[in-house]
């Protein structure tokens, strides 16, 4: 909140001044101030039923998810034409660049396990939350990369990919990792039917990861030459282990509390309370819920708060052109995986992905976000 809530309020202000104070999306704002309503009747409900559940937090988390929704009907409140696309998404992949590049620096400085970001506060970030936001702007470099028509960015943007991959890995996600195989994969489906993509070009990755995996498991000695943690979390461990197993049972909890307050929930964070009594492993963590954007959303508004922000979100998402575009399709993937296994509502990672995918679905044709993709390419609008 302490980085969110001054972007938000210089973007919030500098945009009314613009606009004399409207908007051009009334129906958001007035969505966004029932969704804070019955955020507020929720925590007030909690306060009534599980007055201990409440803390010195409860009112600090209310307002961030004000903050956040306020930055949404903001960003996406007004239109983008291609040169504003191709700064945002450039935006994004250097981001993404640097936050890889401060975690692989923190590994060679020593830092072992699952590598996390630390922010200007001295506050370890988690990792899943930055292992989530480079899983996207891994999928938009690898996008630009086959998009874009002029060979030096290309390079340019395959150098990012790699290193936004080896970021993801160093944080330890696995979740992120497959996610971001899982989407990349969907790609290269769509790219068979795709037209207009280098085949070259398009080939090069493909072959570059396959080359990877046949080296690292067919040449004696090559797993061996990695961080033996990052071989054991990858390749030697089960997934079906202790960590999977606790998030798991953590959906299950959350589930079950949801089922007992189904209409209007607890409140923003409130149940992290109750999560805390079962699971003693989270004692050390400031909010868990349920590890899970989705079942975290329905224990925080209920089913009622949960229907409001559905309709708040995907009326902004223009599906039927959307769904015809693999782009769409790919980014839209790794962030439905990635929100799922990590408590997103609140999270930077989950918000700002669905102002990517609210600028690139709101366009006439899917050709547009081809051409939105090509970095150098020249601008229409």
């Amino acid at each position: 909140m302490q980085v969110m809530l001054p972007v938000t309020l210089l973007l919030f202000f500098g945009y009314i001044t613009k606009t004399n104070g409207g908007f051009a999306d009334s129906k958001a704002v007035r969505l966004m101030l029932a969704i804070l309503g019955s955020a507020a009747l929720s925590m007030l409900s909690c306060l009534v039923l599980s007055p201990e559940a409440i803390s010195s937090t409860t009112i600090v988390r209310f307002f961030y998810f004000a903050t956040i929704l306020v930055y949404f009907v903001v960003a996406t409140d007004r239109s983008y034409n291609q040169t504003d696309v191709r700064f945002i998404i450039s935006g994004n992949i250097v981001c993404g660049v640097i936050i890889a590049l401060v975690v692989l620096l923190r590994y060679v400085a020593g830092a072992t396990g699952k590598v996390t970001v630390v922010s200007v506060w001295g506050v370890d970030i988690e990792e899943n939350y930055t292992a989530a936001l480079l899983a996207f702007d891994c999928i938009l470099a690898i996008l630009a990369f086959v998009r874009t028509k002029e060979i030096h960015f290309r390079l340019i943007l395959l150098v990012a990919f790699l290193i936004i991959v080896f970021g993801i890995a160093y944080t330890g996600s696995r979740a992120a990792l497959l996610s971001t195989f899982l989407s990349l994969g969907v790609m290269l489906l769509g790219l068979v039917f795709a037209s207009g993509v280098d085949g070259v070009f398009l080939r090069l990755p493909a072959t570059l990861a396959v080359l990877a995996v046949l080296l690292l498991f067919l040449v004696p000695g090559a797993l061996d030459s990695l961080p033996a943690w990052y071989v054991d979390r990858f390749f030697n461990n089960s997934y079906i282990d202790g960590s999977n197993i606790e998030r798991i049972q953590l959906w299950l909890n959350g589930l079950s509390g949801f089922l007992e307050r189904p209409l209007f929930g607890y409140g923003i964070g409130n149940f992290a309370y109750f999560t805390r009594t079962v699971f003693f492993s989270m004692q050390g963590y400031g909010v868990v819920v349920a590890h899970n954007t989705y079942i975290d959303t329905l224990v925080d508004l209920g089913l009622v708060g949960f229907a409001l922000v559905f309709i708040f979100i995907f009326r902004k998402l223009n599906f039927c052109v959307a769904l015809r575009s693999f782009e769409f399709v790919s980014l839209a993937i790794v962030m439905v995986a990635t929100s799922f296994i990590v408590g997103g509502e609140r999270a930077f990672f989950f918000w700002n992905a669905l102002v990517v995918l609210s600028m690139l679905s709101q366009v006439r044709r899917p050709e547009e976000i081809h051409e939105s993709l090509d970095l150098a390419g020249r601008a229409n609008g």
